[in-house]
């Protein structure tokens, strides 16, 4: 199996930069990339956006009293396929049918056994994506599947344990006026991202599945799912650096020559994209350091071989901004965590 290549879209390597017209069409055809490769990444983005569902959001109350069932959202924000990575979304009490009244917390130490289910739910598209890549015997597929199922217990546990703070807790407030209520919020938004966070994780790098996947394939199945998940990071990654060569060109005016060779030391140096079967690493809303960290990587010495020195040097300081950034996007899951 083989995976499409973005290089003989965006490599312009036969047309001269200089001419207006060909930058216009390159630009337009990397825009539609870009906005194909966003489609498909599912973009969460930095998940602290209070968006509407129906309801007043905590902004829009100004002064007056709302109230927000928190057990509710917490189940709207982690597993509706709608909301899931996109903001955090508020939902109003639900009186019960029967008395009318909102009804209370389950009794401390309750394990949600759908949490397993949802989990599961969530990563069956992954799994499949698997068996796809590779042909698995029969053996084979339930021990991966028992991992999977393993790590997701796992998950859900940790999920379970987060959730059980907002059993039969209601946010409400003045807004602007009530401290505990605003950090009872900001609490519940940092809960839900972790949480999403820690069911992305049970298919990436590090997960009882990804352990158990070189133990259970032969060296010819490794190779083959190697490959393909290689070739789609690779053709991510050249998909990112072409949208940032368009703003290196109109900031640094470089010639054709200098495009060509500042655009091949960066494919080069392709970074440690995070990988989760079945979804694409989430990389466009960080694209920006992801280039500045590879121009890092590249070193100031080696720069000044694809541009001249003036344009090393702003290309050096535009990057040493963000020195420090790595360890940010390893802790997002947008970068792998060095190990040792």
């Amino acid at each position: 199996m083989t995976s499409p290549t973005f290089g003989s879209c965006v490599s312009g390597r036969r047309f001269g930069f200089g001419q207006a017209w060909w930058r216009a069409g390159l630009a337009v055809r990397i825009g539609a990339i870009g906005c194909a490769v966003a489609a498909s990444l599912a973009s969460h983005g930095e998940d602290d956006v209070v968006v509407d569902d129906g309801a007043d959001t905590p902004a829009e109350v100004h002064g007056r009293q709302a109230e927000y069932d928190l057990q509710e959202s917490f189940d709207l924000n982690m597993f509706n396929a709608r909301t899931h990575g996109n903001g955090i979304q508020f939902t109003n009490p639900r009186p019960s049918p029967q008395t009318g009244k909102v009804p209370t917390a389950e009794p401390a130490g309750h394990a949600d056994s759908q949490t397993v289910a949802r989990v599961l739910a969530f990563v069956e598209p992954q799994f499949q994506q698997i068996t796809a890549m590779v042909d698995l015997s029969k053996p084979q597929e339930r021990k991966l599947r028992l991992s999977l199922e393993s790590e997701a217990r796992r998950a859900a546990e940790e999920i379970d344990a987060c959730r059980q703070k907002y059993l039969g807790v209601i946010l409400k407030g003045q807004w602007g006026a009530d401290p505990k209520q605003q950090q009872l919020m900001q609490q519940f938004q940092t809960d839900v991202q972790q949480c999403r966070e820690r069911m992305r994780q049970v298919c990436r790098a590090g997960s009882l599945l990804a352990k158990t996947i070189p133990t259970t394939l032969d060296a010819d199945q490794q190779a083959q799912l190697n490959a393909v998940v290689d070739g789609r990071l690779d053709c991510l990654w050249r998909s990112i650096v072409a949208r940032q060569m368009i703003r290196f060109e109109t900031s640094l005016g470089l010639d054709q020559g200098q495009h060509e060779a500042l655009e091949a030391l960066l494919v080069e140096v392709r970074p440690a994209l995070q990988h989760s079967f079945g979804t694409a690493p989430h990389v466009l809303p960080y694209a920006d350091v992801l280039v500045r960290l590879a121009i890092l990587d590249i070193g100031s010495e080696r720069l000044q071989t694809a541009v001249s020195a003036r344009q090393s040097l702003v290309l050096w300081q535009y990057s040493q901004q963000i020195a420090g950034r790595r360890q940010h996007l390893e802790s997002l899951g947008v970068l792998q965590k060095k190990v040792g």
